[in-house]
Formats: C-alpha cells, structure tokens, sequence
C-alpha cells in the first residue's frame, strides 16, 4: 500500500467515514454460495477500490461494478495510486 493510500484511509477513517471489510455472500435463490469480502466503503455508501497498479484497465471497472451489485450499492470509486497523479475512475450499478 503506498503513502497516498494510507493517508486517505486515514483521514477517512479519523472522519468517521471509512467502514472496512464488508463480507457479501453471492448467492442464487437465497443460497448462499461464495463469500467475498470487500474491502471499504465511504458512508456506506461507496465502495472504494485503491490500486497501487500500472494502468486502469477496463477489467478493473468490471470487477468493482461486480462489487457494486453484490453488495448493494449504487457508486464506486477505482482510484490508482501507482503513479505520481492518482487515477480515478467513478463506477455506477445500472
């Protein structure tokens, strides 16, 4: 994790915003089946996905919408710390 992740985490959590490790069951008919943890929410609301990678890549936004409807929620943020500007990209559940 690099410096920048660690700061917002952070300061998130010091604000009382930052909710981690979430356990969603993904299931079919009320069957639960596979258990994932995801990582952390903001407000419990948002799901935030921190990467330390060399690009974004479209599987990336992918794999966080996935996140999205698993658990519920409407909007994500996939931020990339890997390069000396921090890389956003806002995923929504359609």
């Amino acid at each position: 994790m690099s410096g920048c992740e660690k700061a917002l985490i952070i300061d998130l959590r010091d604000r009382g915003l930052l909710r981690r490790q979430m356990e969603v069951i993904f299931g079919y008919n009320r069957e639960g089946f596979v258990r994932h943890r995801l990582a952390r929410f903001v407000e419990d609301t948002i799901v935030l996905d921190l990467k330390a990678i060399k690009n974004l890549e479209d599987i990336h936004l992918a794999a966080a919408r996935c996140d999205l409807e698993v658990a519920g929620k409407l909007q994500g943020l996939l931020q990339n710390f890997a390069n000396t500007t921090i890389a956003t990209k806002r995923a929504v559940d359609s």
